[in-house]
């Protein structure tokens, strides 16, 4: 069996003509990525929205009293009252002395 060389300048010139512009090749490639969404996804996008919310509104006596809290912790001066967190935990008025 015989096989044929090729020359190498041959090879060279055929590769040569062969190559691709990197602007060209840029340029061919300009449509954007696109998603559409279904009817159905839009209107689960807009209730959980809606209902984000509803669920991040406090009144301003809330805000007030959070930003005392995120203060006394910030400067160590925060107190846990045991008595109000045991009354949570059994749900009744209890008069706990420590």
């Amino acid at each position: 069996m015989k096989i044929n060389s090729i020359p190498s300048s041959n090879m060279v010139e055929s590769y040569k003509g062969k190559s691709v512009n990197p602007a060209k090749k840029a340029e061919q490639s300009v449509a954007p990525d696109r998603v559409d969404l279904s009817d159905e996804a839009k209107s689960f996008a807009s209730v959980i929205k809606e209902v984000k919310t509803q669920l991040d509104t406090r009144t301003e006596g809330e805000t007030k009293h959070v930003e005392e809290v995120a203060n006394q912790i910030a400067n160590g001066t925060y107190k846990v009252d045991s008595s109000k967190v045991a009354e949570k935990i059994l749900g009744g008025n209890f008069d706990i002395t420590v």
